[in-house]
Formats: structure tokens, sequence, C-alpha cells
């Protein structure tokens, strides 16, 4: 009876703290991202203050880097090894944040995904029901108060019991700002320089140059691996590797020949040291049919992510189609959550291609559905957009950084795509709006777990969900 009623008890508190499985989230990243090209990364493994944190000689590690350096196929490389390294008394947790996903972009968010993988091992169990008791006269407000979660956060991992927690947060400049410096200010005070009695958790932050971050590093001497400055000759070993195994990708081609493969140099010496630059690059080129077509399209693409972006857009030339991109990149960089196909047609008003059937009938049959013209649609944003199974995201954060960008362009066919975000969100509200006020809801009272509530249309949920966020 005490067995089952742990198990009830653990398996009460995993759907409570329940948002992703972090290992979904790895495992999508890697499907869109693409699998580690071989012998890249590994430089990390040799890397002094890594192998320091890694023996316990420091607690906290934080690895820095600009746009497009590769960090999170790094933590996707980290994780990994490290899942493979473990003792029988040591534990890998870790978390991947997304700007994109209202479900992995704050504080609480990290630490109830951290929770939730702690409580998921199994040797565990006792030890966390323990400490999930301790709170129980905070149970009401444990789950969305940010106090209450770190207090049971640091109880759990600074347990000696416990055994040692390796943990890695990546991308914790995605995550909103107020909540990124609480969190930073709450793990400077657990590995403050003070705390050296510290032994039971070593973390890794993955992200971009954050002066919280960085004053974090100062306040608690810890090491700091900076992918800028420090380690150009690993990353420009690891973009090498990578250019080369892409331009295999035109092997196919007529022409193609060991001597085409040197175009890999080109990739290298234009990219200025940014995987991402090589990923949207290559990815236009694979446009390309002839091996001359790939080489002296390549010769027109300019250094700068930025720069890229706009030789995207600017490719698009009928002004119908321009503002169609423009209301589609819209909503995909400013919606809340992630938009399926179905959403985003929806939103804006995509209609299925018909024709009048030949029949006596005269009836309309559709040629082409409306979301394969949304996914063709999407093809027209270049590489500025992916597609998620069925969802459709940014390619990357520097993508909607460049959409959102203040500073106007000298080019008036730039100045269409970019989102002034106060007038964005308006009419963004305002389609949300409609869309309720064209449903049903007026006449009947909101049943969110009833399906047929949302059938009205494909954007209804969201629009009820979230219209008040953008009207703010």
């Amino acid at each position: 009876q005490n067995v089952v009623s742990a198990t009830e008890k653990i398996k009460k508190c995993q759907d409570a703290l329940y948002l992703t499985d972090a290992r979904d989230d790895r495992a999508e990243l890697v499907s869109v991202k693409g699998s580690r090209v071989q012998h890249t990364c590994e430089w990390i493994k040799e890397n002094d203050m890594y192998k320091s944190w890694l023996c316990g000689q420091r607690n906290l590690v934080w690895i820095s880097g600009g746009p497009g350096k590769g960090k999170t196929l790094l933590s996707i490389f980290l994780t990994e090894e490290l899942e493979n390294a473990i003792t029988d008394n040591s534990h890998v947790v870790y978390y991947f944040c997304s700007h994109q996903d209202e479900k992995r972009n704050n504080a609480v968010q990290i630490i109830r995904g951290l929770l939730w993988q702690i409580t998921r091992i199994a040797q565990l169990r006792d030890l966390v029901l323990q400490h999930f008791s301790a709170q129980e006269k905070n149970n009401r407000t444990l789950l969305s108060s940010s106090e209450s979660l770190w207090r049971l956060f640091a109880a759990i991992v600074t347990d000696p019991a416990m055994g040692t927690f390796y943990c890695l947060l990546d991308g914790l400049d995605e995550c909103d700002y107020e909540s990124t410096n609480w969190l930073v200010k709450k793990l400077g005070d657990l590995f403050s320089a003070d705390n050296t009695g510290l032994t039971t958790v070593r973390l890794v932050i993955v992200s971009r140059d954050l002066p919280s971050i960085a004053a974090l590093v100062t306040r608690t001497k810890c090491g700091r691996v900076n992918l800028d400055s420090d380690h150009e000759d690993q990353i420009k070993s690891d973009i090498e590797r990578v250019a080369s195994a892409n331009v295999k990708r035109f092997s196919w081609m007529d022409g193609y020949s060991p001597r085409f493969e040197e175009v890999h140099k080109i990739l290298l010496e234009r990219s200025e040291g940014t995987f991402l630059w090589v990923g949207c690059v290559v990815n236009e080129l694979e446009k390309e049919t002839t091996c001359s077509g790939v080489l002296q399209k390549l010769r027109t693409f300019p250094k700068s992510l930025n720069a890229i972006y706009g030789r995207m857009l600017l490719q698009i030339e009928e002004s119908d189609r321009r503002l169609q991109t423009s209301l589609i990149l819209r909503w995909v960089a400013l919606a809340v959550s992630p938009l399926t196909l179905e959403e985003l047609a929806a939103a804006i008003q995509t209609q299925p291609f018909t024709t009048i059937d030949a029949e006596p009938t005269g009836d309309q049959v559709v040629v082409i559905g409306a979301q394969q013209v949304i996914r063709d649609q999407i093809k027209m944003c270049g590489s500025l957009l992916q597609l998620h199974g069925e969802t459709v995201v940014l390619v990357h954060k520097s993508a909607r950084e460049f959409l959102l960008r203040k500073e106007a362009d000298d080019s008036t066919i730039l100045e269409e795509f970019r989102i002034r975000p106060a007038e964005a969100h308006m009419l963004i509200a305002l389609t949300c709006l409609e869309c309720i006020k064209r449903s049903p809801l007026r006449e009947r009272a909101l049943s969110p777990d009833n399906s047929a509530t949302w059938q009205e249309s494909p954007l209804l949920r969201y629009a009820v969900i979230h219209w008040q966020e953008h009207a703010k």
C-alpha cells in the first residue's frame, strides 16, 4: 500500500509540474537543425574550463557566443555526452529555452522543467517526496510562485543524499528579461564564492552575452568559455566540417567533382564564424539545379546574417506577395505561442484555390487546399521560416530581431517587412477579437474541454487565450 501511495504521489507531482519533456525538445531541435556533423563540438571535451567543471573543481561554467555560433548544437552534444558518462550516484537534467514557445521562455518554466525531470529519476523518488511534503503548506502557490519553486529546487539539488546533479541551461537569453534577471540572481546566491561547500550541483549556462550573467561570473568566480573571442580556431574547424558536409549535398548535379568541393572554402571564408550563415546560404543554393548555378549564386551572398535575411525578402518582387509575406512574418514573429499551419492560414485569411465544376451543378471544386496554399506562401519567406511538423517558427532568434529592428531601412521594400510592435500587436488583437465575435461564444458559455467549441475556426483557441496579451 505504501508503494502504491508513493507512486501515486510522485505521479501527482509529475502531472502538476509537466509542461514539456526536455528529451522531446532536444529531439525536435536535432530534427530541425540536423544531426551533428562528425567530429564537430568535440573540442569542448578538451577545454580546461569544462574539464575542471566536470571533475568538480568548478560548480558553474558559462558558455557564451553571438547569434549563429552553434551554441545549441554544443548544448545538445554536451547533454548527450553527460548522459553517457554519468555514474549511479549522479544525474543529468537540462532545459532548452525558446523565445517562440510560451511553455519554455521564463524562469518558472525552467525550474518546473528541471524538477519534473528529477521526479522521474526512480532511485530519488522517496527523497523527492520528502522535499515536496515539506512544501505542502504552500501547495496552492507552489507552481505559480517562482520563490516557492526555487526553494524546492534549491533544497533538492543541495541535498547530499541526492547525489550530484549535472545541469545545463541552453538559451537563457531567450527567456523574458525580468525572470532571467531573477533566476540569475538566485543562481548567484546558490553559487556564491562564499558557498565553498556546495558539491552536489554543477551547472553549465549556454547563452548570448548578457550583462546579468557577466555580473554572475564576476560575483561567483565561475568559469567562462567565450565562443566569440577565445575559441575562434575550434569554431572555424567545426564550420569547415559542416560546410564540407553540406557541399556534398550537391553531388547529384552534373559536373560535380572533388574540385567542386572547394566550394566549402568559400563558405568558410564568407561565414565570419557563423554556422547559421552557412545553413541559410546552403538552403538557398539547393534551389539551383546546376553546379555553375550554385557557384554563380554563391558569389552574390552578403556576409552578415541581417544582409542574408534582407536579400531573401528583396527577392519577392510582386507587391501582393510582399504583403502576404509581411502578414505571415508579423504573425509568426509576435505570436505568443507557435502557430500551426491551420491557425496561420486562418489568421491571414488564406483561401483555397477553387474552380467551377464542369458538371451541371456548377459547384466549386477545391483544387489546392488552404493548408497547401499557406505552405507555398511560407516558401516565399525563404529560409526565414521553418516547419516543425505542422508548426511554423522563425529559423532563429536573430531573424526575429531583424524583423523587429528599430532602425529604418534605406530600401522601401525592406521597410514593408519591418515590424512596428505596437501597431502589429494591435492588428493581431483586432483579428483575434473579430474571430471571437464571429464565433458562437457570444450565445453560449465557453467550454475549453469541449473540442466542438474550437471547431468554429482554427484560430479561435489562440484568439480566446491570447488576444489580451496582444491588446496590452
